[in-house]
């Protein structure tokens, strides 16, 4: 079986860039915070975030694919904002 690779425990470093984006930038947190309490679903919240930020890329130059949201918002406690 392939080992995965992972970085900074998540799926990828694309991953983890888009995760500490969303997190870190006060913009950005509120931004997908709104549209999490907004959406039925992580998966359309992922989806509207993808679409708001097309063309937009981290500090490290990766897109924010929905892939790359729906990891991070995945592994977010939405409970707890």
């Amino acid at each position: 079986m392939k080992a995965e690779k992972r970085y900074q425990g998540h799926k990828s470093r694309a991953a983890w860039s888009v995760s500490l984006a969303l997190f870190n930038e006060e913009s950005l947190y509120r931004l997908a915070r709104y549209t999490v309490r907004r959406s039925e679903t992580l998966d359309a919240a992922a989806k509207q975030l993808a679409e708001d930020l097309a063309g937009a890329r981290t500090s490290e130059g990766y897109r924010y694919s929905k892939t790359n949201i729906r990891l991070a918002l995945q592994n977010y406690d939405w409970t707890a904002s």
